[in-house]
């Protein structure tokens, strides 16, 4: 069955990574990567077969590749908007904590 991403209704799924297996033993898979629109490409390139053999070599090629994807995805304008909100919504925790001591009292912060 062909992937389609499109079957996944999501506003924060922004790469899908793809790998199927070409043999029964495990040993090849193919590689595809769609993503959207708006997310830039990047690296590693895939080689102009997207056939891989299971090695080390795979495995660190696909990791770094699975990184890169997600730091790609936080380029876009919804993780941007999502990571504004994380820092502020950070901070006032931060904040509450650092001001508010174990027994349940304020701290004299604003004196």
């Amino acid at each position: 069955t062909k992937f389609n991403p499109e079957c996944i209704a999501s506003q924060f799924l922004h790469v899908y990574l793809v790998v199927t297996p070409l043999n029964d033993d495990g040993t090849h898979f193919k590689v595809s990567v769609i993503r959207r629109d708006n997310v830039p490409s990047f690296g590693p390139v895939i080689n102009h077969s997207n056939s891989f053999h299971c090695d080390h070599t795979f495995k660190q090629w696909l990791l770094t590749k699975l990184i890169n994807a997600e730091i790609a995805s936080c380029k876009t304008n919804t993780f941007q908007k999502y990571q504004v909100r994380k820092v502020s919504f950070c901070f006032m925790i931060s904040y509450y904590f650092y001001f508010y001591n174990e027994t349940g009292t304020y701290k004299n912060a604003f004196i």
